[in-house]
């Protein structure tokens, strides 16, 4: 077995195949996180020279690595995905335990993926893909509340049981945390308050 080699047979073609591939990932993931970035600090719906300018590559670059914007879109909730810090829905404990375990972990994702999430709704329309993303992420999202709350299901009829599943659905969704921090302005904190507030009274009965 040879445990070293002479570096001057090593193919230069594979180097530079090499080099150039670890170019296009830099350059690919430059694109996502100038999309990221912007998105964070307002613009929605920026356009590709911007993406281009703040990525600090050509504008036709963003072209070779997307075939789309729904493409890049994707590829941008994918790396957002891997960044977020999991939520951990608690199932153990009393009511009170699993209610602030749930807000606590619900209001940190919401807060995370505010600025992508609007920037999806206005996206959702034009394009039935990320409309089944987000339908994928809502499915998600309603199974954490069946899975916390379990036991408070078990004792309503079919009936009551999908009420009291939507109504804790709604109050902790996106778009009832983008309404309390944008539109009412409280804080995360007086948000998380609310959360907790009103999912303690809905499940308290």
């Amino acid at each position: 077995m040879l445990f070293f080699w002479d570096a001057t047979l090593l193919p230069v073609k594979s180097e530079k195949r090499d080099g150039r591939h670890a170019r296009a990932e830099r350059t690919h993931q430059a694109i996502v996180n100038a999309l990221l970035d912007l998105a964070e600090e307002g613009n929605l719906s920026p356009t590709a020279q911007q993406i281009a300018d703040r990525a600090d590559i050509a504008l036709r670059s963003i072209r070779q690595h997307f075939a789309s914007r729904e493409a890049l879109f994707l590829a941008a909730a994918e790396t957002h995905s891997q960044r977020r810090v999991a939520s951990a829905v608690i199932v153990r404990g009393t009511l009170k335990e699993r209610v602030a375990g749930f807000v606590r972990a619900r209001s940190l994702v919401l807060e995370q993926t505010s600025a992508l999430r609007r920037a999806a709704s206005l996206e959702e329309e034009s394009s039935q893909t990320i409309t089944r993303v987000m339908s994928g992420v809502n499915r998600a999202r309603r199974s954490e509340v069946l899975r916390a709350f379990d036991k408070e299901f078990e004792r309503k009829s079919a009936k009551d049981r999908k009420r009291l599943v939507d109504a804790l659905d709604l109050a902790s969704c996106g778009r009832s945390w983008d309404a309390m921090r944008r539109e009412m302005n409280l804080s995360t904190g007086d948000a998380r308050g609310v959360m907790e507030t009103t999912l303690s009274k809905l499940l308290a009965d």
